[in-house]
């Protein structure tokens, strides 16, 4: 068993109520397939029970113990459990019996957890939302409080008990499994400024299925989580607060990771740590972004050419105590560059109508030249690349040092006006041409879109795909899609508030598409000028897409647009 105290991290357990374990014996519950840091808890937690301490544990009155349509048709963030209230310190148990509709991995549980109860509020925000399928996202506190959702950091059972069973598609196995299962929920507050999940599913037959995550949270305020239906609904659901299993009393730094380091500076600049940004890894098993002015730089010696170390210091611990430092270092060129000269495959930029800037495509070379004629391979990304301009031109530039060129460009037709103008075209009848992105590309069109008005969905869609016309993703204007590069994958945000007000807004809306792809994703962001005036931004990203088949095509239902 690992031993993961060491004095800095101790789990504490406090009255854990008999029913957490009912579907499996105790011999079973301490043999699951799982990680060692799980196993290890779980091990202090089985050691610990002789010193429960009775009264601990404050029964939670829920409103009902049934939540969702029974039929699982409930959509999603239309039902909810009771959002309960997590104080620092404090563990919250739900319980209760998992049913969906078996449509899809998702439609199952889905676990919120945000700085209010009330979703309605000015002040509500998330930190993340957790699927029972090993998926997730941040909500507006990770952009707004630091708190980042880090996919990394899920684990589970799942593929361990599926081989074991001798099951070929895990997935189905997982489906068939959670449907009717008995689901004990604890959601940990540690004090420190960590939120703790961990959801053990048992099956009908016995089955246990296991998964964890865990993030950054306020240390001191409290967290409130609930549940959220979408194809599913709970029954039987009971809940409780504990003491916090797991108590951090202090972490020291076990590794500090730099990025975004530049690799040449000019003779006589100073800036060799501008833009430089660092991650801290704890020897609890957690990370967190350092802010710049908690590092210490050791400066180089910058008054000659040649190759130059950068040492960075940080010490402080994971709840911001001087401790002992850990190290991390880099290495730079300081050079004597007099110019610069940049070399680009003979490649042939599609524009098309609306398109009127594209970004360089990979593979662009650029060269420092010294004042002896000495040229130097530079790293990209400490070079600022121009997008291609529709006449093909575009530039380089380095520390100063600029270089202009020329790409050839081909004008690709397609048609302006999509769909029929008194709104009438039906779904998959009416697309633009198929415009191709190479990898490193943002392609950006610009269109006015009219709708029907009869549903949210009689908008633009855009359309990725391959060459073969193999879909990686439709994509709504309404922030809703599907396809192989797009289920379980792709995470869609919009800022639409109330959907009414956008529709409305929307037959005459002025639209702003971006598309770029990354190599084996994609991200698109639609940006939606509405006709009274306010704007709306809708993305999704992490679509898979193979990268050098990529193309895109707008289409209509019951609208059009007109591109520019």
């Amino acid at each position: 068993m690992n031993n993961i105290q060491k004095g800095l991290l101790t789990l504490m357990v406090a009255g854990i109520a008999s029913a957490s374990f009912v579907g499996c014996d105790e011999d079973d519950t301490f043999d699951i397939n799982s990680p060692d840091w799980l196993s290890s808890r779980i091990d202090s937690i089985a050691d610990a029970k002789a010193n429960q301490v009775a009264g601990d544990t404050v029964k939670v009155e829920l409103s009902s113990a049934e939540y969702g349509e029974k039929d699982n048709s409930s959509a999603w963030w239309t039902d909810f459990s009771d959002a309960v209230a997590i104080p620092s310190g404090k563990m919250l148990t739900f319980e209760f019996d998992n049913y969906g509709s078996g449509a899809n991995n998702w439609n199952n549980w889905n676990l919120c957890v945000a700085n209010s109860g009330n979703r309605e509020g000015d002040s509500y925000a998330e930190y993340f939302v957790l699927r029972s399928d090993m998926y997730g996202w941040g909500g507006d506190l990770e952009k707004n409080g630091g708190y980042a959702y880090d996919a990394a950091n899920i684990s589970s059972n799942y593929a361990d008990v599926a081989a074991e069973a001798g099951a070929e598609d895990m997935w189905a196995f997982f489906r068939e499994k959670i449907e009717g299962s008995h689901v004990v929920m604890k959601i940990q507050h540690v004090a420190a400024g960590y939120c703790y999940v961990t959801a053990t599913m048992t099956a009908k037959d016995g089955t246990v299925l296991i998964e964890e995550y865990r993030q950054t949270c306020s240390p001191a305020d409290d967290i409130y989580a609930f549940l959220v239906c979408d194809g599913s609904h709970f029954e039987k659901m009971s809940a409780y607060i504990t003491p916090a299993e797991i108590v951090i009393t202090e972490s020291n730094p076990a590794r500090l990771e730099l990025a975004n380091t530049p690799a040449f500076l000019t003779l006589g600049d100073t800036a060799y740590h501008t833009g430089v940004t660092a991650k801290v890894y704890f020897e609890d098993g957690t990370s967190a972004d350092v802010d710049t002015l908690d590092l210490s730089f050791v400066a180089p010696d910058l008054s000659t050419v040649g190759s130059k170390t950068v040492t960075v210091i940080y010490n402080k611990t994971s709840r911001g105590n001087y401790c002992a430092p850990v190290y991390a270092s880099y290495t730079l060129a300081v050079t004597d560059f007099r110019s610069i000269r940049a070399e680009v495959a003979d490649y042939t930029y599609h524009f098309g109508v609306g398109v009127e800037s594209m970004t360089f495509v990979a593979g662009v070379k650029v060269y420092g030249i010294g004042s002896d004629g000495t040229e130097t391979l530079l790293d990209n990304k400490d070079v600022v690349f121009s997008d291609v301009a529709r006449d093909g031109s575009w530039t380089v530039s380095y520390q100063g040092l600029t270089f202009d060129g020329v790409s050839k460009v081909k004008e690709v037709v397609i048609s302006e006006i999509v769909g029929a103008e008194d709104n009438t075209a039906g779904w998959w009848t009416a697309f633009s041409g198929d415009i191709q992105i190479k990898p490193s590309e943002t392609v950006t069109v610009k269109f006015t879109n009219y709708t029907s008005k009869a549903n949210n969905w009689n908008n633009f869609l855009v359309i990725l795909r391959g060459a073969a016309l193999n879909e990686y993703a439709v994509l709504r204007a309404d922030n809703f899609g599907w396809g192989a590069g797009y289920d379980g994958k792709c995470t869609p945000t919009t800022t639409v508030g109330d959907w009414a007000t956008w529709l409305a807004e929307m037959d005459g809306a002025h639209v702003t598409l971006k598309i770029t792809n990354n190599g084996t994703t994609a991200d698109v962001e639609a940006v939606m000028e509405g006709t009274n005036g306010n704007t709306y931004t809708q993305t999704y990203t992490g679509i898979e897409v193979t990268g050098d088949d990529l193309f895109y095509s707008l289409t209509v239902e019951l609208a059009h647009i007109v591109i520019e």
